[in-house]
């Protein structure tokens, strides 16, 4: 499970993010949640769904990718198949967090946190994505 923190210049100024595609990073699932804006873009491609949260009873939107837990018929080894990548996993680790328990999200509550236990996080492979001054570079 995501442990995500606050991103901060003081902790994470030397860390990289590995951008490859592949099942090592998280991307074998038959289901991918998807926001609304994506829908021109993904309908060219794939399914698109509703699927009903048990925990919650609130359905959402999610394209699907295989036909069991585990499998992606868009990614092959370390490519993925398809003109478009989704949203949810090309933001990975990255995520927008709350500062507020329970409060909904606004503009001046709302923050970029990263999952330090993700696979794409490291100290020496991959992309820089602050530079020394804490401004975020332009990849």
């Amino acid at each position: 499970m995501a442990q995500p923190v606050l991103l901060d210049i003081k902790h994470h100024s030397d860390i990289r993010i590995v951008t490859n595609r592949g099942a090592e990073y998280g991307e074998n699932v038959h289901f991918i949640p998807v926001v609304a804006d994506e829908v021109r873009a993904l309908v060219l491609a794939y399914p698109i769904c509703f699927l009903k949260d048990n925990n919650t009873g609130q359905f959402g939107l999610n394209v699907i990718t295989g036909f069991e837990a585990g499998e992606n018929l868009f990614l092959d080894n370390n490519q993925w198949c398809s003109h478009y990548v989704p949203l949810h996993l090309r933001r990975q680790p990255f995520m927008v967090g709350v500062t507020e328990s329970g409060a909904e999200p606004t503009n001046d509550n709302t923050v970029i946190t990263i999952d330090m236990d993700s696979p794409r996080v490291n100290t020496s492979q991959g992309s820089v994505y602050l530079t020394s001054t804490g401004k975020p570079t332009a990849t």
